[in-house]
């Protein structure tokens, strides 16, 4: 039961993070302030690596395993999103998804192999 409200603690960040990232650029399309795609996708992929890296530390351990499991947790609530939305699942929403899982995992090895000074 501790496990999964620490990993539960540990998907809450990037969810929170990612539904406020497009209210963000939201706002700034209201304000005529274009936001290119490549920004959304770069913020996408900066939230996971902090959250790898926020999931090794508290791990220590296990760098790749922690960090597959916490960025497929994440992806596949986006899959039930996108299956909740009826949202079709493209080329591209699988390359992003790849890369939140490979993000996540990068920050998490790195923050598990990290040497202290």
């Amino acid at each position: 039961m501790i496990i999964i409200k620490k990993n539960i603690k540990l998907i809450s960040i990037p969810i929170i993070s990612l539904f406020t990232i497009p209210l963000i650029f939201t706002i700034f399309n209201l304000f005529n302030i274009s936001v290119h795609p490549a920004i959304y996708l770069l913020s996408i992929i900066l939230i996971s690596f902090i959250t790898g890296i926020i999931t090794g530390t508290i791990k220590k351990e296990k760098g790749l395993l922690n960090g597959l499991i916490i960025g497929t947790s994440i992806t596949m609530i986006f899959i039930l999103l996108s299956i909740i939305f009826k949202s079709k699942i493209t080329l591209y929403n699988i390359i992003y998804y790849l890369i939140i899982i490979l993000t996540t995992t990068l920050g998490s090895i790195i923050a598990v192999n990290k040497k202290e000074s």
